[in-house]
């Protein structure tokens, strides 16, 4: 069982132990692609574009990859990824108490859902739609929550993904 906050702590200051940098407020443009290599990316730093070279780039954009999407097509690396191939995804963790919170997780087929503990006293409740399919699973949550959970709860936290389905990028 993984703790993720302490996990990330660690990767944050092994990281910087290595010599990475961080910057917040940079929007990544794209590759710096030289003798079919990526050399770096270039950047947007509030307003101003700029060059970051680096003898490693990572793409950490997420599904839509500023990095990967800007590659030139002969590197042969699959480039944009389509709505077949994307699960759109909105969870929501509700504080429901200790009393009701023991409850058995559930997948719905019917609705693509999950329900289940979370943590103690915090149930979550997710779904989940090919992009395809032109539904949005946030348009679908309360009726999905009014059949599933047991109680009602406070919102404590939601999110709404992208998520890749096929393959790892």
């Amino acid at each position: 069982n993984v703790r993720l906050g302490i996990f990330t702590q660690r990767m944050l200051d092994d990281a910087v132990e290595a010599g990475v940098r961080f910057m917040d407020e940079v929007q990544c443009l794209g590759a710096i692609v030289e003798d079919g290599h990526v050399n770096g990316v270039r950047v947007n730093v509030k307003g101003t574009e700029d060059e970051l070279r680096a003898s490693l780039t990572v793409d950490v954009s997420g599904i839509d990859a500023a990095v990967r999407a800007s590659l030139p097509e002969e590197m042969g690396i699959e480039r944009h990824i389509g709505p077949d191939d994307v699960i759109l995804v909105y969870s929501e963790d509700r504080e429901v108490g200790m009393e009701h919170w023991p409850c058995p997780f559930i997948y719905s087929g019917i609705y693509q859902g999950w329900c289940g503990p979370r943590r103690p006293g915090v149930i979550g409740l997710g779904l989940g739609r090919f992009a395809s399919t032109g539904e949005d699973p946030r348009d679908i949550h309360p009726e999905f929550a009014a059949h599933y959970l047991p109680v009602p709860g406070k919102t404590v936290f939601k999110t709404y993904q992208k998520v890749p389905v096929r393959y790892p990028l």
